[in-house]
């Protein structure tokens, strides 16, 4: 057979991770239509070889290294992994399903970004097809699902994107024996039905040895891949073990030193990278527009949902009652200096209002809550693999996590804004009113507007400094949230953690962004 008939080649593969060899020199070809175990320990780095064959791990991603070549059906994928999406498609462990999507939706996904695109009719098609085959209740969203129905949906949207291989990361890993079975009968029929080359990693056989043409033994003390025979597969698999990587040296004062510069070094470099991203993620590359409006929607109402627009105005209507009540209540001597300053007084207050601590304390709610609630947004998206999923349908996550978020906060922060600052002007007003009830309310307006409002102008005076260091702050804190959301996450701790880094540093951004632009402003 030819090398382009086929399935997966490898020749003289090698995989570092970090100081451990997981892969050297490693020859492999698995044949179309084959149903391949790959099994070995726990930690052997079985995960690691399936997400460099569905394109999720490149060379350049940070603490591996990768020599050789990788070819999936004759293209190789070692410095292009793009060329494996779309013929490799990948049932995660988890699912990594999307949330806030029903099981259509989820599987109209993987249609919507296959190349070539089908048409309306055909997809339509296609996409039921898949839901009928598989048993799957259409409407239901993700959440309502059980862990069967769940993996379902994970192979239909798998199948949906047409792969030539279909990866499956550990399918029966913590199920009991009858649904293993049920689960290794599934990835028979789905192979035979759909004619896809079948590569199954798992550290437990158990089960699925009567589905497999094959079965290949990660063994990572020789950092290689061995056939077995299917008899003798369990007994050699509990004869490996995974080898321990002795701990680092603890390193001098020069080399800690020099550690300190290039990580400071790194940090600065990967600031001044993240605003070019910033700055392109502006551009709306998105590679279907009706799921980029999509996503765009969703952090939209994260930021600037209905909750968060009456949580706005009554914090403005918090600041305007607290600045109106102390400006009256500690006016010394109020009776005799209340006549001859209120003119001036109202009018300070309207101009601090409206240039100083509606913009500050808005931006830095806004940096607490939106900031942290997209932080856990992505997070959470970034720990269920579902960042994974979308590149494994050629998606850069960026495309639609990231220009969405920056467009949810631009357009949302000045709806917050005007909201606030309304709530901060009627709550001052009844103030005045409580306080000075001699005096009309067209009194308070005129008097409130004396050094905002100018002859002949619309906007109170100082809008477009308050417009530009608003909107600066939430770009600032949309680029801390998205980055900090979207770091690898392990753990709940992890994801707990980025919403905490997302406040602080959102928090103290806003706060350096005000101080500059009240030296530049007044």
């Amino acid at each position: 057979m030819s090398e382009g008939g086929i399935a997966i080649k490898a020749e003289g593969l090698r995989i570092r991770a970090g100081q451990r060899t997981l892969l050297d020199r490693v020859d492999l070809a698995i044949e179309p239509g084959e149903v391949v175990l790959l099994a070995g320990p726990s930690g052997a780095g079985k995960s690691v070889l399936l997400r460099l064959l569905s394109g999720l791990l490149t060379r350049d991603t940070p603490g591996f290294r990768i020599e050789g070549s990788l070819r999936v059906r004759g293209r190789e994928i070692i410095g292009n992994p793009a060329a494996a999406r779309g013929a490799v498609g990948m049932v995660f462990q988890d699912f990594a399903l999307f949330t806030g999507l029903n099981a259509r939706e989820n599987v109209s996904f993987a249609l919507d970004h296959r190349q070539p695109r089908l048409s309306t009719e055909k997809a339509r098609e296609v996409r039921e097809g898949l839901l009928s085959e598989l048993g799957i209740p259409a409407e239901a969203e993700v959440r309502e699902l059980s862990g069967g129905q769940r993996q379902r949906v994970a192979i239909a949207r798998a199948l949906a994107y047409a792969p030539e291989i279909l990866a499956w990361d550990e399918p029966t890993s913590g199920l009991d024996p009858a649904m293993r079975d049920r689960v290794a009968r599934r990835i028979r029929a789905t192979s035979r039905e759909h004619g896809t080359t079948t590569l199954v990693v798992t550290h437990d056989l158990a089960g699925l040895l009567p589905i497999a043409d094959r079965v290949i033994l990660f063994d990572p003390s020789a950092a290689d891949l061995k056939e077995v025979e299917a008899a003798r597969a369990e007994a050699e698999l509990a004869n490996l073990s995974t080898p321990t990587t002795p701990p680092p040296k603890t390193p001098g004062a020069i080399r800690r030193a020099g550690r300190t510069v290039l990580r400071f070094l790194e940090t600065t470099g990967r600031t001044l990278e993240g605003l070019g991203q910033a700055a392109l993620a502006l551009l709306p590359r998105w590679p279907d527009v009706s799921w980029g409006l999509r996503f765009f929607r969703h952090f939209l109402m994260t930021v600037a949902g209905p909750g968060a627009l009456l949580y706005f105005l009554l914090a403005g209507a918090v600041i305007g009652l607290v600045s109106a009540y102390f400006t009256f209540t500690f006016l010394p001597e109020r009776g005799y200096t209340e006549p001859l300053i209120l003119d001036d007084l109202i009018g300070g207050l309207g101009f601090g209002l409206h240039r100083i601590l509606v913009p500050l304390i808005m931006t830095l709610l806004l940096a607490a809550r939106a900031g942290s609630a997209v932080a856990a947004d992505i997070s959470t998206r970034v720990a269920g693999k579902q960042t994974d999923a979308m590149r494994s349908f050629g998606v850069p996550p960026a495309r639609y996590l990231f220009t969405g978020t920056l467009w949810a906060f631009l357009i949302g922060t000045p709806i917050l804004a005007v909201l606030s600052y309304f709530g901060a002007r009627i709550a001052s007003a009844a103030v005045f009113a409580v306080m000075a009830p001699d005096l009309s309310i067209h009194a308070f307006d005129a008097m409130y507007n004396r050094l905002l409002i100018k002859p002949g102008e619309f906007l109170p005076a100082g809008t477009s400094w308050v417009a530009i260091k608003d909107l600066t702050a939430a770009f600032g804190t949309a680029t801390i949230a998205y980055f900090a959301g979207i770091k690898p996450k392990d753990s709940p701790e992890e994801v707990a953690s980025s919403i905490t880094q997302t406040v602080i540093w959102a928090t103290f951004l806003v706060l350096t962004v005000h101080l500059v632009f009240a030296l530049v402003e007044f």
